[in-house]
């Protein structure tokens, strides 16, 4: 992939090195008892993003690449392990502690044509289901639609081994709710950049459209799929706004690319609620806005 960011640190074995290490406020087992924790869990990454309990400010963020993609389960999980030892945050203090999980083994279907027990046939058609996976449901109420997606046991078995109190969700909701501010806007288009991956979701009439997330190679192959995307779904691209978040900026390539053929390109507002502190800076909080926006 050719990079127009500064690719993230990566860890081999047990030599974390996180690319993002910020604390507003030094965790203590005291102060944390009122926090939220976010921790993302992907193939590509790691991440524990801490929220006070008003949900207006990130008191710490962390990110580190993984070494590459095709680690096995029980080698994410040593370096999952390896890395929370290394932050020495007391997670377990924290009042709401939610695993946010990202893959690609997902669909979204209407309500109305959802029934009970069919999850992993209708995953079937559109992703490769393994043995060990699970098929859960996340219901987007804005939009009369349900998010199936696959899990392995063995990642949410992780997850709730370290914290009894965890719930889970997948990436993938935290961006309806990114929709909600703007969901008088006619049409809403949004693109976050990830180690290697981007999510497009596109939003009309206060409805999801399109929502997928998907690996790319260069930024070309990127603007393409947004362009082709777009077209199928007779959207006018030099006529609407593009929101951008994550590791892509004003002046990079990808940035550049998309001005040149969509009507505005534009960086992701911040939640209002938000505020941006003195250590952890607006940039890096838009890069991990999809973790806030799992709250």
């Amino acid at each position: 992939m050719a990079h127009s960011h500064n690719p993230p640190l990566v860890a081999t074995g047990n030599n974390i090195q996180f690319s993002l290490h910020k604390t507003e406020h030094k965790p203590n087992a005291e102060s944390i008892k009122s926090s939220q924790a976010l921790i993302g869990l992907s193939a590509a990454s790691f991440s524990v993003m801490l929220v006070n309990s008003q949900n207006s400010q990130v008191e710490a963020l962390a990110h580190c690449a993984m070494p590459h993609n095709q680690m096995k389960a029980q080698e994410r999980f040593d370096f999952y392990q390896a890395a929370l030892r290394k932050l020495d945050w007391p997670l377990a203090a924290c009042s709401k502690i939610q695993g946010v999980f990202s893959n690609e083994k997902f669909s979204l279907l209407p309500e109305s044509l959802y029934q009970k027990g069919i999850g992993a046939q209708v995953l079937s058609y559109s992703s490769s289901l393994d043995e060990g996976d699970e098929v859960y449901s996340e219901h987007w109420p804005s939009s009369q639609c349900l998010l199936l997606y696959a899990l392995p046991e063995a990642d949410k078995n992780w997850l709730v081994k370290q914290f009894p109190q965890a719930t889970f969700k997948h990436q993938a909701s935290s961006y309806p709710n990114l929709y909600k501010p703007a969901a008088s806007a006619s049409i809403y288009l949004h693109l976050h950049i990830a180690e290697h991956t981007a999510h497009f979701f596109v939003g009309r009439n206060g409805q999801v459209l399109l929502y997928n997330h998907f690996p790319f190679n260069t930024e070309e192959d990127l603007l393409y799929y947004v362009l082709f995307a777009l077209e199928q779904n007779r959207v006018l691209a030099t006529e609407e706004k593009l929101y951008l978040s994550g590791y892509s900026l004003k002046g990079h390539k990808l940035y550049t690319l998309l001005s040149r053929h969509i009507g505005e390109v534009e960086e992701l507002p911040l939640p209002p609620q938000l505020k941006v502190g003195s250590k952890i800076s607006a940039m890096e909080l838009r890069q991990h806005i999809n973790l806030f926006a799992a709250l």
